[in-house]
């Protein structure tokens, strides 16, 4: 009986998360490889500057908009830069709008802690648009970037657009079969052409559980990698909700995998 009451629980979260990505109003979104948090000199200042490839995820929900502008809360920050036996884990949540009268232009404002201490205040200011909304490329810090600063570099892209492409046959990542699992899942995945492929699962914090291929090569057309349910160590994994990610040809592909007890 629990494990139906977990099957059935997990099944409504797929659902809702299904919901969420089809809704205009609620996206998970995930951070791309190039978002990087950076602690040190900028400006006139020198010193060195700590840089750190940041990964996860938050959400985006639109609560409103006027004349000028779209207005959205951005909640449930869960990124993560820990490096060996270096943390760096940052939650929190803020705003986020986009818009504009001649030009576009958008400003993120977070409240976020780093490493479980008390929150800071990075924003971007209002700052032109570089990309194609729903992506959204923004810098924010916490004292614009002048001398000793904390920055962060955030692109994203809605978790359901992550592998998408240009129409033409390109890697991308299929799902996992069964979805949800308990055992063991088959990760399917297309190559375009032949090359290095990395494929890892991460957890709802944005931290790698296992490695599945690391610059593994491989040939075009379609492929399967199975996961065994186990986290790097051999240790068995939760039950829970899990992200999928792939690499492979200059481009990401991330889909959503539930584990059931």
């Amino acid at each position: 009986m629990r494990c139906l009451v977990i099957a059935v629980a997990a099944l409504s979260l797929l659902c809702s998360t299904a919901h969420s990505q089809s809704s205009d109003s609620s996206a998970t979104y995930v951070l791309l490889k190039d978002s990087v948090f950076e602690m040190g000199c900028f400006g006139p200042c020198a010193c060195p500057v700590l840089t750190r490839q940041i990964q996860g995820t938050f959400q985006l929900t639109r609560t409103g908009a006027d004349p000028l502008y779209e207005y959205f809360d951005v909640t449930d920050v869960k990124w993560d830069g820990s490096q060996s036996t270096q943390v760096l884990r940052i939650t929190g949540s803020g705003k986020y709008k986009f818009g504009g009268e001649f030009a576009l232009g958008q400003e993120m404002a977070l409240d976020l802690s780093l490493n479980g201490n008390p929150p800071r205040h990075f924003d971007s200011g209002t700052v032109p648009v570089n990309v194609r909304f729903p992506e959204i490329n923004v810098t924010v810090s916490i004292h614009s970037q002048a001398c000793f600063d904390t920055v962060i570099r955030v692109h994203a892209v809605p978790l359901k657009n992550a592998g998408a492409g240009d129409g033409s046959t390109r890697a991308e990542l299929r799902g996992a079969r069964p979805n949800p699992f308990r055992g063991g899942a088959e990760v399917e995945l297309e190559v375009g052409s032949p090359g290095p492929v990395d494929v890892s699962v991460y957890d709802l914090h944005g931290r790698e559980t296992r490695a599945l291929a690391k610059g593994a090569w491989l040939g075009s057309g379609a492929h399967s990698i199975h996961w065994d349910g186990r986290r790097n160590d051999g240790v068995e994994s939760e039950p829970g909700m899990y992200f999928v990610r792939m690499r492979a040809e200059g481009r990401e592909s991330t889909r959503a995998v539930v584990k059931l007890e």
